[in-house]
């Protein structure tokens, strides 16, 4: 796999990755897509390229159609491009951004600065394993095909020291506690034969895929490197 891995990031597709990550010891700083709802590849790739534009957003608390539901569920943000549902409630349960109101100004910098820990990985070739796991069956998913998939890693494979891996969570009717569906030099792609979304469930799994790509997590970076660079930066 080359170079030792100083990243391990979050791709989403949902929050699961994130989860999955921190649990397991990985998670050494936030990723802009830790708790996004993001409906296809192109959604991502569109946020890597663009990040945050303040005329793509839309936030719930500045309508009055919503008024009901922030009450319930709180303020949230939507994108223009990503959530353009006409059905009132689809468009707030789909939200890009379910868990964070961008209008707030700590959630909006801590939206920038993880961003801008991209732009740092980006520049300086740093070694990054990002991590894109899909449960098929948990609703609201729409399909992520293999082809997807290898569209994301090409684009990654532009811009960043990276290798994607991709990991299906469903049950079939095999005895494999998980398979290796596609490896390339830069993309790895497998299925574990289990629907859970909960870790417990498929913890080992994991760990054994992830040991493959000989992870040392002391090694991992950490917030403080990124602060220093930022600083370095401006």
């Amino acid at each position: 796999m080359g170079p030792e891995y100083k990243c391990v990031l979050s791709l989403g597709i949902r929050c699961f990755t994130e989860i999955f990550l921190k649990e397991l010891g990985f998670k050494k700083f936030s990723s802009p897509f830790d708790g996004l709802f993001l409906s296809s590849i192109n959604d991502i790739i569109y946020l890597l390229e663009h990040k945050i534009e303040d005329d793509k957003l839309i936030h719930t608390q500045d309508d009055d159609k919503y008024k009901l539901y922030n009450e319930r569920w709180g303020n949230r943000t939507l994108h223009k491009i990503f959530d353009k549902d006409t059905n009132i409630d689809k468009a707030y349960h789909n939200a890009t951004f379910p868990h964070h109101n961008l209008k707030e100004q700590s959630t909006y910098d801590h939206f920038k600065k993880c961003f801008n820990r991209f732009d740092i990985i980006e520049k300086n070739k740093i070694k990054t394993l990002f991590c894109f796991f899909i449960h098929p069956t948990y609703p609201g998913y729409r399909s992520i095909t293999i082809a997807d998939i290898e569209k994301l890693a090409n684009y990654l494979k532009i811009k960043y020291n990276c290798h994607l891996l991709a990991i299906y969570f469903f049950k079939t009717n095999t005895n494999e506690n998980y398979s290796l569906l596609k490896n390339t030099d830069n993309l790895s792609i497998y299925k574990i034969n289990n629907n859970s979304h909960e870790l417990i469930d498929v913890k080992q799994e994991l760990i054994d895929i992830l040991n493959k790509f000989k992870i040392q997590s002391h090694n991992l970076l950490t917030y403080d490197y990124f602060n220093l660079n930022i600083k370095q930066k401006y």
